[in-house]
């Protein structure tokens, strides 16, 4: 076994969530911040579902 990359819990959310709020949709103004506000948030509550947030996230999708 190895290392933990990130041993406590709040390093290990923040890695988790950076590369979701900094995906090109969200930084490049294709997805407005409310709904990635949204997401997020929903998300964290279960209030929106794996289904709905991969449905959300393929929609405003830029291929680079």
């Amino acid at each position: 076994m190895g290392t933990e990359a990130y041993p406590q819990l709040p390093m290990k959310a923040a890695a988790l969530l950076k590369p979701v709020v900094w995906l090109p949709p969200l930084v490049d103004g294709s997805f407005s911040a409310d709904a990635a506000f949204e997401l997020v948030v929903g998300g964290a509550a279960g209030d929106v579902s794996l289904e709905v947030s991969t449905g959300l996230i393929a929609r405003y999708l830029v291929r680079r």
